[in-house]
């Protein structure tokens, strides 16, 4: 990645704390987004984790307008994992 992006954990070893909620309300904030308070209150106040979000990263443009690209990611660890095992392969085994 670029000198100027940002890349953060997102899953147990996060710096992010708090609840679920509490978590994505300070990731919208890094990242300068509002949030839909509709979609916000389907998430239970009990929830701890986010559902799989494990690394987020940001590149920001060198514009005005506050633009960025963002990518999500999700790790996979398993047991059973084969350097010879193809997307579709991984699939399954999920």
């Amino acid at each position: 990645m670029p000198t100027n992006s940002t890349v953060k954990e997102f899953g147990k070893n996060t710096e992010y704390k708090g609840n679920a909620i509490e978590k994505i309300k300070n990731l919208a904030d890094d990242l300068d987004l509002a949030i839909d308070d509709y979609e916000l209150n389907q998430v239970g106040e009990r929830n701890n984790q986010e559902r799989g979000l494990d690394i987020i990263g940001w590149l920001p443009f060198n514009d005005k307008c506050g633009n960025k690209v963002v990518f999500f990611a999700n790790v996979l660890v398993a047991n059973n994992m084969n350097p010879n095992n193809t997307t579709q392969d991984v699939l399954k085994i999920i």
